[in-house]
C-alpha cells in the first residue's frame, strides 16, 4: 500500500465539460472519460458520428444523464471541473480555428470568419438538445449544470478548472497547471465590454448562481474540497 492508498484505490470518472482541462486531466491522473460505449441506447443515433471516425473523439463530453447505468455505477468516484464562463467562451472562440481544420469537408465546418461579437450573437439562437456535448465550439452554449446533472440532481464532484493544481491533486494524486488543447494567449477580460459581459451574465445565470462566479473569478461555492 502506499502513502495515497485512498487515492490509488479510487475509480475516477472524469465528466469531460469542453475547455475545461479535460483532456491535460486525462493525460495526468487516473481519470477516464467516457467513450461512445457508454452512452445508453435510448442517445444513440445512425448519424455522422457513427460514419466518420473524426467524430468518435467527441463522446467524451457525453453528460452524466446519457451514460449507462452500469458504466455509471463501475466508477467508484465522479467528477467534473467548471471554469469561469466568461473565460470559457473565450476558449472556445479561440479553438473554432482548431476544430474547422480537424472537420474540414464535413458539414459540422465553419466556412466563415467569426467575430468575437458574432460567436456571443448566437446564443440567441441556441436551441438545446440531447446532442449538445458534441456541438461546434461555435454552437457550445450549454450550461455547464447540463454535463453533471443525472436524476434530477447533480451527480460529479466538482473542482475549479482555476485551481486544477491543487484541487486535482488532492482529488486523485496528480498535479500540474490547467492546459487545453488550443489555448490563447490574451487575458480574457481583454474581449470583452460591459454590454457582452451583462450578455453572458444572462445566459448563463444558472451556473453563476450555482457556483458563486462573477466575471473576474473562479467558483466561490458549491466546489469539492478535501
Amino acid at each position: 500500500m502506499c502513502a495515497n492508498c485512498d487515492i490509488c484505490l479510487k475509480k475516477i470518472l472524469l465528466s469531460h465539460i469542453p475547455k475545461n482541462s479535460g483532456t491535460y486531466i486525462r493525460k495526468t491522473s487516473s481519470a477516464t472519460p467516457p467513450s461512445i460505449d457508454f452512452l445508453k441506447d435510448e442517445f444513440r443515433q445512425e448519424d455522422r458520428c457513427y460514419t466518420d471516425k473524426r467524430f468518435l473523439g467527441l463522446f467524451k463530453h457525453v453528460p452524466a444523464s446519457q451514460i449507462r447505468d452500469d458504466m455509471w455505477n463501475s466508477f467508484t468516484h465522479k467528477v467534473a471541473v467548471v471554469r469561469n464562463p466568461w473565460s470559457r467562451l473565450v476558449s472556445l472562440y479561440e479553438d473554432i480555428s482548431r476544430i474547422n481544420k480537424i472537420f474540414k469537408g464535413t458539414s459540422y465546418a465553419l466556412n466563415y470568419e467569426l467575430t468575437f461579437d458574432q460567436f456571443l450573437d448566437r446564443m440567441d439562437q441556441y436551441s438545446h438538445d440531447s446532442n449538445f456535448y458534441y456541438n461546434h465550439p461555435y454552437n457550445h452554449f450549454a450550461n455547464q449544470l447540463d454535463w453533471i446533472y443525472r436524476d434530477g440532481k447533480i451527480s460529479t464532484d466538482v473542482i475549479r478548472f482555476e485551481n486544477t493544481s491543487d484541487d486535482l491533486w488532492s482529488y486523485s494524486g496528480s498535479i500540474g497547471k490547467p492546459q487545453n488543447v488550443g489555448t490563447y494567449e490574451n487575458d480574457y477580460k481583454e474581449y470583452y465590454n460591459e454590454k457582452q459581459i451583462q450578455k453572458v451574465a444572462d445566459f448563463f445565470s444558472l451556473d453563476i448562481e450555482h457556483w458563486g462566479f462573477d466575471f473576474e473569478s473562479a467558483a466561490t461555492k458549491n466546489y469539492w474540497r478535501k
